[in-house]
């Protein structure tokens, strides 16, 4: 499913999350920046897949640019797990907004050479360096507020 960059969280919930901004959602039918993909960048984006996964789902979300076959999600050699059923999500440089992306956005930089905003970049880079941000009690904080 396609949502913009920087557009407001919508996936899922009855309201548009605007403290949450949506990454990464690419599609085959939809152009997307690309870039080379920083070994700076790129590390930190799969430590931080552990600590920052939250709406884990059952089933998985196949790749739409690759069309893969297997019968779990898209495996990305580089961290040896599963992806597409979950999503990271990662709070920004100064903490104004999350950033929320399908967990297929390691594959979609390492495969693709998807370029995400350079803030996304940074926010990246920043929470790779700081362990007490809990993404898990953020994403139910943020998502409740959708229903109210």
């Amino acid at each position: 499913m396609f949502f913009k960059d920087l557009a407001p969280y919508e996936y899922h919930v009855p309201s548009k999350v605007q403290n949450v901004l949506m990454i990464g959602w690419l599609s085959d039918n939809a152009e997307f920046q690309r870039a080379d993909a920083d070994t700076l960048f790129l590390n930190a984006l799969r430590s931080l897949y552990p600590s920052h996964q939250v709406n884990k789902m059952r089933g998985y979300h196949k790749c739409r640019l690759c069309h893969t076959v297997n019968k779990k999600g898209t495996v990305e050699s580089s961290i040896d797990v599963d992806l597409g059923s979950a999503e990271l999500w990662i709070p920004s440089s100064d903490k104004s907004v999350i950033f929320a992306a399908p967990d297929m956005i390691i594959h979609y930089v390492e495969t693709h050479q998807y370029g995400p905003p350079d803030c996304y970049r940074q926010a990246v880079i920043d929470a790779a360096d700081n362990s007490c941000w809990d993404a898990a009690a953020e994403c139910e904080r943020a998502l409740n507020s959708a229903y109210q």
